[in-house]
């Protein structure tokens, strides 16, 4: 996921929470320059996704599991 402002970023996030409930959720973000500063504006925001480790995910699948939800910047 490309981020350009917090506002559009935290409606797209509710929009695709609200349209597919899951136990699990994990939003896959390009580690730009751009997407931590629009990150850093969402603060508190999104405070139920923490960021989670590129390599807790991989482990993760690689198991054959879900991987914990949150953000990953990769």
């Amino acid at each position: 996921m490309r981020l350009r402002d917090s506002q559009a970023a935290e409606r797209r996030i509710a929009l695709k929470r609200r349209d597919d409930p899951a136990d699990h959720f994990l939003l896959a973000i390009a580690d730009t320059r751009t997407n931590r500063r629009v990150l850093a504006a969402l603060g508190d925001r999104i405070a139920d996704l923490s960021r989670v480790k590129t390599s807790t995910v991989l482990a993760a699948l690689a198991a054959g599991t879900h991987p914990p939800s949150g953000y990953v910047l990769i």
